[in-house]
């Protein structure tokens, strides 16, 4: 991934199925698997590692510290259980309704208690350090990924809220920032929630649609916004299928890299789909449309002073990595103990990869939704 141009790599701490997308990654627990306040660390380990592997290659982590859809949508955890989500133990998936969880008082003090375990965590492989003082892996942290998608806004302070839990734990003057973790399309991304919180440094933008004219230009006009307020946009979660895939793909990061906007691209995972949905491995053509698009621009090369030969955007595509698996890797592979179940991550082997791929689950239905709302 370091080699293709990728500075940044996405990750959920979440549950992950076992072969998700028959990748051949073993399982990996939520932190709160077996019951709400009641944490297992065996994913925080494997990011402790995970950070260790990107930062030996110049780059960094963008965490969300949960994600909506284990609330009864694609998966089920313990807050669908705990708070009525989905009935009794039923596990029932495709539930809309979380509006418990963004109100409930309960609910969010004890997930304001998972923040804090998550970033009073120690990294022992990085001196000790939490991760709220390792500036150098990450770059920023998220309270969810898509607070509230794909139902009604149940809160509009939630995720503000949680960003200001976050960034308490961050040392005075810290380097790390706060991003929203996006909504379901580019105007629930960019809604009167993520603009008003002072809370975050990064507005992020997640958006399935076909036309990179349209979405380019409602992101230049966000960026002219976010200027004006101290904040970034980020174009952090989109993806094409079809039979012209490589060629969509390019319209966008031609677009993006021409205005200046960072992105990352969903999703780098072995094996890939090719024409049939969204996931990119190395032996397809969108891989070499995908790096054509990482090498282009100045916009990272300014913001942290990259120089001209290398890429210039910090964020690069797997929105969540490269997922790896035996043989195959990248042009530039992570070790194998990072490589096999990555979360996108590259490489061969098997290990803390799993912890990234915790993400990686959330694409196996919500593309279909994607799909259906553009």
């Amino acid at each position: 991934m370091s080699g293709a141009g990728m500075k940044v790599v996405r990750i959920f701490l979440t549950h992950v199925m076992e072969n998700n997308k028959g990748s051949g990654n073993d399982e990996v627990p939520d932190l709160e698997q077996w019951a709400v306040g009641q944490y297992d660390d065996t994913i925080l380990g494997l990011v402790d590692q995970l950070m260790v592997e990107t930062v030996d290659r110049g780059m960094k982590l963008i965490i969300a510290l949960g994600d909506r859809y284990a609330l009864g949508f694609w998966d089920t955890d313990q807050y669908a259980y705990k708070y009525g989500i989905v009935d009794g133990g039923s596990g029932a998936q495709k539930v809309s309704d979380a509006s418990v969880f963004y109100t409930s008082d309960d609910a969010m003090t004890n997930y304001d208690h998972r923040i804090d375990h998550i970033m009073t965590h120690r990294n022992p492989l990085m001196g000790n350090k939490t991760w709220a003082e390792l500036e150098n892996a990450v770059y920023a942290f998220e309270p969810q990924n898509e607070p509230q998608g794909h139902m009604s806004l149940a809160s509009s302070s939630w995720n503000c809220d949680r960003a200001g839990r976050i960034k308490n734990h961050l040392p005075s003057g810290s380097g790390i920032k706060i991003s929203t973790g996006g909504g379901i399309t580019t105007a629930t991304s960019l809604a009167d929630w993520a603009w008003e919180c002072d809370n975050f440094d990064i507005i992020s933008v997640h958006d399935y649609g076909t036309s990179a004219s349209v979405t380019v230009g409602a992101l230049v006009a966000a960026k002219a916004k976010a200027s004006d307020r101290g904040k970034e946009i980020i174009f952090e979660e989109w993806g094409a299928l079809g039979w012209n895939k490589a060629d969509i793909i390019k319209s966008f990061a031609t677009g993006l890299a021409q205005a200046g906007i960072p992105w990352l691209y969903w999703e780098v995972v072995k094996p890939g789909k090719g024409s049939s949905d969204f996931e990119v491995w190395t032996d397809e053509d969108s891989w070499g449309v995908l790096g054509d698009g990482w090498s282009t621009g100045t916009y990272w090369k300014r913001k942290r002073g990259v120089s001209a030969s290398q890429s210039d955007h910090e964020w690069m595509a797997v929105r969540n990595a490269i997922e790896a698996g035996p043989s195959g890797s990248p042009p530039s592979q992570l070790s194998d103990r990072f490589a096999k179940v990555t979360k996108r991550a590259a490489g061969s082997g098997a290990g803390a990869g799993a912890a990234a791929r915790h993400v990686q689950k959330q694409a196996l239905g919500r593309r279909q939704i994607r799909r259906s709302s553009h």
